[in-house]
């Protein structure tokens, strides 16, 4: 993400600027879930010379976004142990890939400005 300024703040998001790619196949039908590797809050750090309490800002704050041979998958990120579905493939086949899109929702009263970390979990899962 690039650091969030007023103008993110104005548009209640900051958006990745850019992404890994998201490579996946399966030999049977699949879905692929993600979470947070751990917790349900993003670990916060304040920006240099402020002294902001952590806002424990959920990490459902953040969504996930790619496109994938033209089927979109769109999901907020679960909490640990509460994986969301981010993308279903009905059918087994080859390589499909895309890079990923990142938005975190910003608000000026909840999300003091810093640093927001947190760990994603993809896990694909036979259907």
């Amino acid at each position: 993400f690039p650091v969030a300024d007023d103008a993110h703040y104005q548009a209640g998001e900051v958006v990745s600027i850019s992404g890994p790619t998201l490579t996946h196949r399966g030999n049977v039908p699949y879905r692929i879930t993600i979470e947070a590797q751990s917790g349900s809050e993003f670990a916060f750090t304040p920006a240099a010379g402020r002294t902001d309490a952590d806002p424990a800002k959920p990490v459902s704050d953040l969504t996930v976004q790619a496109t994938f041979g033209g089927t979109d998958a769109d999901a907020a990120v679960g909490a640990a142990g509460a994986a969301n579905t981010f993308f279903t493939r009905a059918a087994r086949g080859g390589n499909l890939s895309a890079p990923l899109t990142a938005r975190m929702a910003l608000s000026y009263e909840d999300d003091p400005p810093g640093t927001y970390a947190t760990t994603i979990l993809f896990t694909m899962v036979a259907q």
